[in-house]
């Protein structure tokens, strides 16, 4: 959409862009910064609220405790009668309003050796505090929890959450043994105990004002729900609550509690159907723990008012510079929409048009006077230009002949070289247009095949008319001549270059003898690299050298031979030095070790595989750094 629009049009789109990215960036960080600090408001607001619970249930317990304590004791300082016994109780639950009632439960016949079970009570009616003393053979209090683990234990304990049956009130108790001495023992003589209804300690923690706008989970130690608004029933177990609503999060939030973990972490409640934070962890001594949940809406709310704040500011901002860009990119490219102009008229070909050009210094200035240059130039290059054109594309199809004269003169791998007895691939990929390697391969008689892979020195047009000419001398000489090694061969095709070069280039190059019957091979080599020669087994040798010069450096030069046979399923790999001395963009050559190792791992592969391979890993590694010619023959005994 903005190719076909003007500078200042994109100029006003382009700052546009990068302001409103600017804005959402700016509005995204004030987001997220001002959410992690509300959150963190929220975390101190929750950490605060269970601390003031934490205090106000220490302080409940502690002063339960030492009340509970301190009528123990007054039972083992002296030995009361029933009226102030019953007074002291009474008056423990007249004086402290949390206490919904108090007791003394005496061991069987500790109080009376003819009555098995005493226990004298206060506790709270509608008409005020009722005393009962109980005397009987088979009221056996003995059993209930806070009798039975104090009894047990000997020690102070808190029970947990309990449906009281003479009242049907949920109550907790705290039991404090107490003893009399027996010729010099201590001796277990009950229990004294205070009784609490949950009634009045839920309404203790409702005071807290932050339980107004949240909610809050209190568990005893064994996971009995102490205080929540959604329980029917407050004594009943979390676990089993959570498993009659089909709420397993809250199961696993009350085994996380009485297990005292503690944990501050964003997630949904579906008791409430709203995500918010949640805050858990211990209260008090009695191993309860505390859960907070604060709803997030309060804190989206006062999110969205603060963003809305941000984005109208930011947009007002962006509105304005708007509409001051607008107005400076008007006047500054209205010399620019005139160039603009006078260029598309000089683009219709009418390079006599006029540009209007200015004494300015500015960038604009100095650009029209260029144009206005470059129109003269034009004018002169279009002339030179019509000369060149015809000489380029003379020379550019004479190379295009020259590059399909010398690809059709070099042989192909028809049914003539295909055989039970032998498999054979080769591949040139040149440089250049045309190329200064060349391979070739001919039968000699019905069982000899000559073998040619040579590098012209060079590149190009002069070192492809070479190459031409040294394969045609290589092969009439073994065409035409009888019992010659290939050592004597590329001496005579040496003298016969040496005569005729006067270009001072040469080349390098091995001539092969193969018996496709018996494998025999005879070669020799011309200042050409090593050749690879993989064994049955799958090993690499490097061979070939053989300290012979170049073909066409001097004339009379003797050419050693060396002979070996090639067993059954080995292979001769032929190549030129576009490959092994291939670089990469680093200038490191691709290397003989790299040829051997892949021909060590690609040995049972068919040739033409190993061959394009090869060829494909040398020009990955060259990267379009291309270097030389490459050129790569394989022979197979089969």
């Amino acid at each position: 959409m903005l190719k076909n629009r003007g500078i200042a049009f994109k100029l006003n789109a382009m700052i546009l862009t990068v302001s409103v990215l600017i804005l959402i960036i700016a509005l995204l960080f004030n987001y997220y910064s001002t959410k992690k600090l509300l959150v963190e408001e929220l975390r101190s607001e929750a950490e605060l609220t269970s601390k003031i619970a934490t205090q106000d249930i220490e302080f409940f317990f502690e002063l339960s405790e030492r009340i509970a304590k301190t009528l123990a004791k007054l039972m083992e300082s002296d030995s009361y009668e029933y009226e102030t016994i019953t007074h002291i109780l009474t008056s423990i639950v007249y004086t402290h309003p949390q206490i919904f009632g108090s007791s003394v439960a005496f061991a069987p016949f500790a109080y009376d050796k003819k009555v098995k079970f005493c226990s004298i009570n206060a506790f709270e009616t509608k008409n005020g505090i009722k005393t009962i003393k109980n005397l009987s053979d088979s009221d056996d209090y003995t059993k209930e929890q806070w009798y039975s683990d104090v009894a047990n234990s000997k020690i102070p304990c808190w029970t947990e959450p309990y449906v009281q049956k003479s009242s049907n009130k949920v109550m907790i108790t705290y039991s404090v043994p107490f003893f009399t001495d027996n010729n010099g023992q201590s001796e277990f003589t009950g229990v004294a105990r205070i009784d609490i209804s949950l009634k009045w300690f839920i309404t203790v923690i409702e005071g807290v004002d932050a339980f107004r706008t949240a909610y809050a989970l209190i568990l005893s130690k064994e996971g009995k729900m102490i205080y929540f608004p959604y329980a029917q029933n407050i004594c009943q177990s979390v676990f089993e609550y959570a498993k009659a609503v089909d709420k397993p999060l809250l199961a696993d939030l009350g085994r996380r509690m009485i297990a005292g973990e503690s944990d501050f972490s964003y997630m949904y409640s579906p008791l409430v159907k709203k995500t918010g934070w949640i805050f858990f962890g211990p209260i008090g001594k009695e191993g309860w723990s505390m859960a907070i949940f604060l709803p997030d809406d309060k804190l989206n709310k006062d999110l969205s008012q603060l963003n809305f704040i941000m984005f109208s500011i930011s947009l007002s901002g962006v509105v304005l510079l708007m509409v001051l860009i607008f107005l400076i990119t008007a006047r500054l490219t209205y010399p620019i929409r005139r160039l603009t102009h006078s260029v598309r008229v000089i683009g219709r070909g009418k390079l006599d048009a006029q540009i209007k050009t200015t004494n300015n210094n500015d960038e604009v200035g100095v650009l029209t006077r260029s144009f206005e240059d470059m129109r003269t130039s034009l004018i002169n290059y279009i002339e030179n230009l019509k000369r060149t054109t015809a000489e380029k594309e003379s020379y550019e199809t004479e190379l295009k002949i020259a590059a399909s004269i010398q690809h059709s003169i070099l042989p192909v791998i028809d049914d003539r070289f295909k055989s039970e007895l032998y498999e054979l691939y080769v591949n040139l990929v040149p440089a250049k247009e045309v190329s200064g390697d060349f391979y070739d391969f001919f039968f000699i008689d019905g069982e000899t095949l000559a073998i040619v892979v040579a590098d012209v020195s060079g590149k190009g047009f002069p070192a492809a008319f070479f190459m031409s000419m040294a394969k045609f001398a290589i092969k009439n000489i073994c065409k035409t001549t009888k019992n010659l090694s290939p050592g004597e061969i590329l001496g005579i095709a040496n003298n016969l270059i040496c005569a005729e070069d006067e270009s001072s280039m040469f080349l390098t190059c091995y001539l092969m003898f193969y018996n496709i019957k018996t494998g025999f091979l005879k070669y020799a080599n011309a200042g050409h690299h090593d050749m690879v020669h993989v064994l049955s087994d799958g090993g690499v040798e490097e061979k070939g050298i053989l300290n012979n010069k170049p073909i066409g450096f001097f004339p009379d030069e003797k050419y050693n031979d060396k002979e070996f046979y090639l067993q059954k399923n080995e292979i001769i790999a032929l190549s030129t030095d576009g490959i092994v001395e291939a670089p990469n963009k680093d200038n490191i050559q691709f290397g003989s070790e790299k040829i051997a190792a892949h021909f060590a791992k690609n040995c049972k592969e068919p040739i033409r595989t190993i061959g394009d391979s090869l060829v494909k890993n040398v020009l990955e590694f060259e990267d379009s750094h291309r270097f030389d010619d490459i050129t790569l023959l394989i022979l197979k005994r089969t």
